[in-house]
């Protein structure tokens, strides 16, 4: 049993790569919000997503359109995210 358990245990390197990772991904999408290359509406929106975890339903409902529309801002936003991410 004892063996299992530290099996599945995730090792330093892993952990430090995976804090790593988050720490670019964060760096990358202060970058994107500071660039001016999101509209007020997908900044709003990425926002909301990505850093107050709401849903795409919920931002549709906060400011009354289609789920649709908060998806698509949200899609051209990582679009441009990953841009960034990958420089």
């Amino acid at each position: 049993m004892e063996d299992m358990l530290v099996a599945s245990a995730p090792s330093v390197d892993t952990e430090l790569i995976q804090k790593d990772e988050e720490k670019k991904a964060l760096e990358a999408a202060i970058c994107l919000l500071e660039s001016g290359k999101l509209t007020d509406v997908q900044k709003r929106r990425f926002c909301l997503h990505f850093f107050q975890g709401l849903s795409t339903r919920q931002i549709a409902k906060l400011e009354g359109v289609h789920q649709r529309a908060v998806w698509d801002s949200l899609m051209w936003a990582e679009k441009k995210l990953k841009k960034i991410y990958e420089e």
